[in-house]
């Protein structure tokens, strides 16, 4: 999965490439470090190796080939149908939960796929509140260029902090509760912290999504 969210991301930058270029984002094909024929050539190795080690693990095939055709149809529905994208990634996300349940012969009530889903969504609004100049100059009429900025930042917040809450109480053992709890707390004082820029607190928010995740895979098989 890890290979493949590679791919994803390579894949999304290959079909973003003049939207980051006009934005001045500084990652490896908008600035010209890497070709796109290069990439394409690295996407194709990142997804012979997802399926390599899939093979190797002998369980979980069908999830992975799934998700590697949503991920290459992303950023054509992304910018087709904007205000689908935040929901897509959601989804994106619960297959990951998904092929670990399949490969380590697990099973995770939906009630943690909810939780899961509704960080990523509130994460995803809130970066279409950063996110919002630049999708306004490619023609993107995402929730943001709809409700406005501010107003769409205290969504996504407030679904972040909601998917966080829930963590608490569905999770069980002990390093799971430790772990959702410092998930809360951090995402709180993140959100909390006096003059910080939207965008600081999208990069922070990383750190709390981290632990919620092993909260998640630790407490609720």
């Amino acid at each position: 999965m890890t290979f493949l969210a590679a791919f994803g991301f390579i894949v999304n930058d290959i079909f973003d490439y003049h939207k980051d270029r006009a934005a001045g984002v500084r990652r490896p094909i908008a600035t010209g470090a890497l070709s796109r024929a290069g990439a394409q050539w690295l996407a194709v190795a990142m997804l012979f190796c997802a399926g390599l080690s899939s093979g190797i693990v002998g369980s979980g095939g069908a999830t992975v080939g799934a998700t590697a055709a949503l991920l290459l149809l992303y950023s054509p529905i992304a910018q087709r149908f904007p205000l689908c994208k935040d929901a897509y990634v959601a989804v994106l996300c619960c297959a990951l939960l998904w092929y670990g349940a399949t490969a380590g012969n697990a099973q995770f009530p939906w009630t943690s796929y909810a939780a899961l889903a509704c960080f990523v969504l509130g994460r995803e609004v809130l970066m279409d509140s950063e996110e919002l100049p630049d999708d306004s100059r490619a023609g993107m009429r995402t929730i943001a260029v709809i409700l406005g900025p501010r107003r769409v930042a205290g969504m996504g917040q407030s679904l972040m902090l909601l998917a966080a809450a829930s963590l608490v109480v569905i999770v069980h053992g002990s390093l799971a509760k430790s772990a959702s709890a410092v998930t809360l707390v951090s995402l709180i004082w993140i959100f909390a912290w006096p003059g910080l820029d939207r965008g600081s607190r999208i990069g922070l928010s990383r750190l709390p999504m981290l632990l919620g995740s092993v909260a998640l895979a630790c407490g609720s098989a």
